[in-house]
């Protein structure tokens, strides 16, 4: 049987990466600069990903991402994904 465990995350910016933290290295203090230039990094690097995907030009995009004012959403989620080697499911509940 599964076994699906509710954990609050801090209503800010930085949400996603905090989630993902915790759920990849089992910390949310910290790591959120960190994945957030990991994202960065690995687009950098990725010759296949687009300005297209990105909605904007590849360095455009990293300064962007970089900034904590910034939110993560679906692109970040499948980078994330990349990186830790795991699938991310997403789930929004209103509570």
């Amino acid at each position: 049987m599964a076994v699906v465990i509710r954990r609050r995350i801090a209503k800010d910016n930085n949400c996603l990466f905090s989630a993902c933290g915790y759920l990849a290295e089992g910390r949310q203090s910290g790591i959120c600069s960190e994945l957030r230039a990991a994202v960065a990094e690995h687009v950098r690097s990725s010759p296949d990903i687009s300005d297209v995907v990105l909605g904007m030009p590849k360095e455009e995009y990293c300064a962007w991402i970089r900034n904590e004012m910034n939110w993560g959403g679906e692109n970040e989620v499948c980078f994330l994904c990349d990186k830790f080697n795991v699938e991310i499911q997403v789930a929004s509940t209103k509570i």
